[in-house]
């Protein structure tokens, strides 16, 4: 299913203990224009720092709670 990226920037990402942090921005990969990374906003755990995560560890994104 085709998602507008724009309307899941700001969604939170889950983890096994919780709330990691909110999705900021994409990398997609050029090839296939699949998303291959999203950037991260980690707030409190790391104070205002970004990670990549890997489209290897989404599950499926919930539209309703605004979560990956």
């Amino acid at each position: 299913m085709k998602k507008n990226l724009n309307k899941i920037i700001g969604f939170k990402i889950k983890s096994k203990n919780g709330i990691s942090g909110n999705i900021t921005d994409f990398l997609i990969d050029e090839e296939n224009w699949k998303i291959a990374y999203a950037v991260v906003d980690v707030g409190s755990f790391f104070k205002g720092k970004k990670v990549l995560i890997s489209n290897t560890f989404f599950d499926e994104i919930d539209l309703t709670r605004g979560t990956f």
